[in-house]
């Protein structure tokens, strides 16, 4: 009982430190109503962002037999027919074939990119001891807390920028970013060049893309993680853009990831978490 007390109290006082991040004070919350119950203690966390509904898509596909281990990932027949495809990979043949949609399953590449591209003029600022070599490409201060601080002033300003351009001059501003940061991007991931970021950034929309140039700023190698798993855009009747978390049966949401989802949604982006259920199973094992 006593040390219950002690952790209810520890949960509660975690909410209020400055270090302490959105998430996991999320998660502390919902573990300080599980002790208040185990104590017989009424419990009120409100949290706001519980409150945002992320929207949901079902998929039915034919799972497979592959013959692997107890907890490997479910593979699927593809409805292209191919076959062992990954549960992304169904849902991205699904957005392409029914929704229109082209689209690649990049996971925190997508807001990799969307940093090195809204940032990547920031990189080589006069900023004291960044660089100490010359095949350095980034900042030493780059995905830690200090890279926010180190240019705070600069990086308001365009983020404030960004969030007053319109459409076209969203896509013109990222089109002049692309021709001198594409080379960057492409070093730390070449499947990034094939994505056409000005379409993907205009389809956000400029509030919205400061929403999580926001989080990323500030604490970029905690952020990254957690991104949806599907990027998906279109350019008919006007560039749109879509991210897409995916979760088969046998998995379900961690907590960063849900964060993002009804971050993103509360944000004005579209975004949205696709199940896919097994429909049938099929004999044949794949080697």
């Amino acid at each position: 009982m006593n040390d219950l007390g002690k952790a209810l109290v520890l949960c509660k006082d975690a909410q209020f430190d400055e270090f302490v991040r959105p998430v996991e004070r999320e998660i502390l919350s919902k573990r300080a109503a599980r002790i208040s119950s185990r104590l017989g203690l009424s419990a009120e966390f409100g949290n706001e962002s519980i409150a945002v509904v992320i929207p949901e898509r079902f998929l039915q596909g034919r799972a497979l037999e592959t013959g692997k281990s107890r907890g490997a990932g479910v593979r699927f027949a593809g409805f292209d027919n191919t076959l062992g495809v990954s549960v992304e990979t169904l849902a991205l043949q699904f957005y392409e074939s029914e929704l229109g949609f082209h689209g690649a399953h990049l996971e925190g590449c997508t807001f990799e990119a969307l940093f090195l591209i809204c940032f990547g003029d920031f990189m080589n600022l006069p900023i004291p001891d960044v660089f100490h070599a010359p095949c350095q490409t980034l900042p030493l201060d780059f995905g830690t807390e200090v890279f926010y601080i180190n240019r705070r002033e600069a990086i308001q300003r365009r983020l404030t920028e960004l969030s007053l351009l319109t459409e076209a001059d969203l896509t013109a501003w990222a089109s002049t970013q692309l021709v001198h940061y594409q080379t960057l991007i492409a070093e730390r991931n070449p499947r990034l060049v094939q994505v056409p970021w000005s379409i993907v950034i205009a389809g956000l929309g400029g509030r919205s893309l400061v929403r999580i140039l926001a989080l990323l700023v500030t604490d970029y190698h905690y952020w990254r993680s957690g991104a949806p798993d599907l990027l998906l855009w279109q350019v008919n009747g006007g560039p749109r853009c879509k991210l897409v978390e995916v979760k088969s049966a046998n998995d379900s949401l961690a907590a960063k990831q849900r964060y993002w989802l009804r971050e993103l949604v509360s944000a004005g982006v579209d975004a949205e978490l696709c199940y896919v259920r097994e429909h049938m199973r099929h004999p044949k094992h794949l080697p």
